[in-house]
């Protein structure tokens, strides 16, 4: 049931799709790693984790320790690597749930090393070849880290990676680069039985190095490209998004529209609201957005509310008239750059107060409300909450 006229549609047919034939495309033999962090990029990452592993994922990547328990108490039980930092006093509940860590840092892994694990945990390097975000930096710091690991009868090492900077971009310069500083790192490591991992999404489709043995890859198993590329197959698009009408009247000329007044009719105009705003994630730049309505795309005018929207229709329409913001007609490429974003951050940015309509075979097979959840266990007040958060 929905409760709103707003809603994202998800195509899980789409995202196997994209997943079985980047497979049999571009991976194979090496593992698939399928990024569903952010919410699987606003798609939902628990419909998409299950989608990419009947697809032929071997392995899940999130961001945090909470988008990895998601997943766990879905009963999602397929190999998660967390790729960001994970606080010390948390290393024990990602042990019990078989998480794989990434060691970030050196400093981090000397403290980790020393606390009192209950069970084995499994890590990953992070190498930094030239991101500057995460990652060790020293070759000698490698060798240390992982001399170290294999000392400890607690931590068990199973992989190496490092992150491109621009595999998204023509110019293929600084990936050669970065390449180099990988190979150079690992250089005389053993790394047998080791997941040695460095294609993103980009890098997997552009590029088949000779010492990796698995791939990372996020956006296209969505269905979107950051580039043009002649790909092996089609991508499917995988997200949809819909609002309707809710009122649509006649307004005079020299009418101002929205907070104010930022547009002024010049001439009697039919101006229809949207229950879509800026805090759904939906913030064109002035002058610039279209929605697509009746064989015909149209301009929104004024600002955009916090839950509302208005446009200039060319004529009346009656309420509930479906309104496409992305689909067949606006990609979500177009829409982003309506917004004045790249398409990760456009997806990413569309609000978990949407309704997510997962469609299947042409079939309804689900709809997430995730506002409805909510806990109705004590937490005790603020000051213990905070001092919990400094132990």
């Amino acid at each position: 049931m929905l409760f709103r006229d707003t809603w994202i549609e998800v195509d899980l047919d789409a995202i196997r799709h994209n997943v079985s034939q980047l497979i049999k495309h571009y991976v194979k033999p090496r593992k698939f790693i399928a990024v569903v962090k952010a919410d699987a990029y606003g798609h939902g990452a628990v419909e998409v984790a299950r989608c990419a592993i009947e697809a032929g994922a071997d392995y899940l990547a999130v961001a945090t320790l909470d988008e990895a328990i998601e997943l766990r108490l879905h009963q999602i039980r397929h190999p998660i690597l967390i790729l960001g930092n994970v606080p010390l006093k948390y290393l024990n509940v990602a042990a019990s749930l078989k998480l794989t860590l990434t060691i970030h840092s050196f400093d981090w892994l000397k403290k980790a090393l020393s606390y009192p694990l209950k069970e084995r945990l499994a890590v990953q390097i992070k190498l930094d070849t030239g991101m500057h975000r995460i990652g060790l930096l020293h070759k000698e710091e490698v060798e240390q880290a992982i001399a170290m690991i294999q000392q400890s009868p607690y931590f068990h090492l199973t992989g190496i990676y490092s992150h491109l900077a621009t595999a998204d971009e023509e110019d293929s310069t600084y990936y050669e680069l970065q390449l180099k500083r990988f190979k150079a790192m690992i250089q005389g490591i053993n790394t047998t039985g080791l997941m040695i991992h460095l294609a993103n999404s980009m890098a997997t489709v552009k590029f088949h190095d000779t010492i990796t043995n698995a791939v990372r890859v996020g956006i296209l198993i969505y269905g979107v490209s950051p580039l043009i590329l002649p790909l092996r197959f089609p991508l499917k698009p995988a997200l949809r998004l819909y609002t309707s009408i809710i009122q649509c009247k006649k307004v005079k000329k020299g009418s101002k529209i929205g907070y104010n007044g930022r547009y002024e009719t010049p001439s009697d105009e039919w101006i229809g609201t949207l229950p879509i705003g800026y805090a759904d994630g939906f913030q064109p730049l002035e002058r610039h957005g279209l929605v697509y309505l009746n064989s015909c795309y149209v301009p929104i005018v004024g600002k955009v509310c916090m839950d509302q929207s208005m446009v200039r229709l060319p004529y009346a329409v009656p309420i509930g008239t479906q309104v496409e913001i992305i689909g067949s007609h606006i990609t979500i490429m177009s829409y982003a750059q309506q917004s004045g974003m790249h398409i990760y951050q456009a997806l990413t940015q569309l609000s978990r107060r949407l309704p997510r309509v997962y469609i299947q075979e042409n079939q309804v097979q689900g709809i997430i409300h995730r506002g409805l959840g909510f806990s109705l266990k004590p937490l005790g007040d603020i000051q213990s909450f905070n001092d919990s958060m400094m132990e």
